[in-house]
């Protein structure tokens, strides 16, 4: 509980170019900070962490979109008309 609300906050903190590298960061520090775990198995551990939780997911929604009919030229498309309207 207390590494995903770490992760949870780390989620908070991203800088605009550097977002999952902050998350990493964060979750690693809190690795080392409440486990003494190393660095290096810490940062390993929080990358696996990341992917985990929230990249995992994006294969599966492609997937799903394109068994929807929906391909990402219809999104751009779609998001862009909603940005000129």
């Amino acid at each position: 509980m207390l590494l995903l609300a770490t992760a949870m906050g780390g989620s908070l903190l991203q800088l605009p170019v550097l977002g999952w590298f902050t998350q990493i960061a964060v979750l690693a520090a809190a690795l080392r900070g409440f486990f003494a775990v190393p660095l290096e198995p810490a940062t390993a551990c929080a990358a696996v962490m990341l992917f985990a939780t929230t990249l995992c997911i994006v294969p599966a929604g492609i997937i799903l979109a394109r068994l929807g009919g929906i391909t990402l030229r219809d999104a751009a498309r779609g998001s862009s008309a909603q940005r000129t309207a």
